[in-house]
């Protein structure tokens, strides 16, 4: 069975992303903490867009109210963080690459 295009660019997207953190002159932690304050940043403004549009009050659920809620975008955005930067390989771990 073929793959959607969808998931064909999806895909792509994901290894151009990974490929750009390969070539980073940053680290590897540097860039992961990056990546990770980017996308909650997104996420943050995605949750509390969708709020707004369903007419809820974003100022009481950003508050300790909604712990749980900021803890899961902070948990997704940490996963997604974690597909998009590579582990170092073998070969990085010896020659002293990246984050080195």
């Amino acid at each position: 069975m073929s793959e959607s295009p969808e998931l064909r660019l999806l895909k792509l997207r994901v290894s151009m992303a990974r490929a750009w953190v390969r070539e980073s002159p940053l680290g590897r932690t540097a860039t992961m903490i990056g990546m990770f304050l980017m996308i909650y940043l997104v996420f943050g403004v995605m949750v509390i867009s969708l709020m707004l549009l369903m007419n809820i009050n974003p100022t009481l659920v950003i508050s300790v109210v909604a712990a749980p809620l900021w803890m899961a975008v902070m948990w997704t955005a940490f996963k997604v963080a974690r597909i998009l930067v590579p582990k170092k390989t073998a070969d990085e771990h010896e020659e002293g690459g990246i984050g080195a």
